[in-house]
């Protein structure tokens, strides 16, 4: 199984960004389209963001169920920090979602096609 951050800036023009960790299924034939297809208005993502990290999101209804032994909510980290957050969790992939749309990378920063 894959693991992988959810990214989004903190706020316009930041160097910050709000981060959580899916725990499962981060691949991008996974993950991705989920977040492709039940992410894509600010309101789930401030939902998806502020909950916390998730052990697991449903394919068919992007139910998150969260990840209850973690404890932490959205981590809010600078830019420089990020790859060092990722490699610390040991992620596979980053999505990163800036003005409705997602991109996906891998842990090399090479970008990934979601279809």
């Amino acid at each position: 199984m894959s693991k992988a951050c959810i990214v989004r800036k903190n706020t316009p023009g930041s160097d910050r960004y709000q981060v959580i960790i899916s725990h499962e299924h981060g691949d991008p034939d996974s993950l991705g389209r989920i977040l492709k297809r039940h992410f894509r208005q600010e309101v789930a993502i401030e939902e998806l963001l502020n909950g916390g990290d998730a052990a697991y999101i449903h394919p068919a209804t992007g139910k998150v169920v969260r990840n209850k032994k973690c404890g932490v909510s959205c981590r809010i980290i600078p830019a420089y920090m990020l790859q060092q957050t990722c490699r610390a969790h040991q992620i596979d992939f980053i999505y990163i979602y800036d003005r409705g749309a997602w991109t996906a990378v891998n842990i090399r920063g090479e970008k990934i096609e979601l279809s």
